[in-house]
């Protein structure tokens, strides 16, 4: 566990929360692609670093999308305590297959989106389209739970030429696993 991360940790399950590769990974992407505009789409144990990255470098931003309100507002209230700013937390419904309902909201592009939301893999699967637009060309995509069929199929089917991005690692840890996709042209 990352230390800044242990005093906020007790505060989300282990099952539902980014997995240690992950959190792993995003410091590490943090570090050394310096993204200066992020999205996080199932934010909480994770949303932390990115707030704290946010807050070491002036002009980063940072959107957070979840899609059960009773969750947002407690982790807005987590984030407001911490001393973060917690108004870039949107509700982001989900239709009835489960899938993020985009209608009416409008998605920024960022430098690095972290995938782990909607909570159904196969919705999951369905971002494909998110991921293959233009606005997202030049992102870093990090995929948690990639040990779950769909997942990885989402990470493999990216993968293939015919899309954008392709695969720099699979980062494992104990029975979770998390999968970083690099843009083609070496972000």
């Amino acid at each position: 566990m990352i230390p800044f991360l242990e005093k906020f940790a007790n505060h989300y399950t282990p099952a539902w929360r980014a997995s240690d590769a992950a959190l792993d990974c995003i410091q590490a992407v943090l570090g050394k692609y310096k993204p200066r505009s992020i999205l996080e789409f199932g934010p909480g144990l994770s949303s932390f670093l990115f707030y704290k990255y946010a807050s070491e470098n002036p002009g980063v931003s940072y959107q957070a999308f979840d899609h059960k309100d009773t969750f947002a507002f407690e982790h807005k209230a987590r984030v407001g305590k911490a001393g973060f700013d917690s108004s870039n937390i949107t509700i982001l419904p989900l239709t009835s297959g489960h899938d993020y309902d985009f209608r009416g909201i409008a998605i920024p592009s960022a430098d690095f989106v972290f995938l782990d939301g909607p909570p159904d893999s196969e919705a999951r699967l369905r971002m494909k389209q998110l991921f293959c637009a233009q606005a997202f060309d030049h992102s870093l995509w990090l995929i948690d739970d990639t040990h779950r069929i769909p997942e990885s199929c989402l990470a493999r089917i990216l993968t293939r030429p015919t899309y954008k991005q392709h695969l720099i690692r699979d980062l494992i840890f104990a029975r979770r696993t998390s999968t970083l996709l690099l843009p083609r042209s070496g972000g």
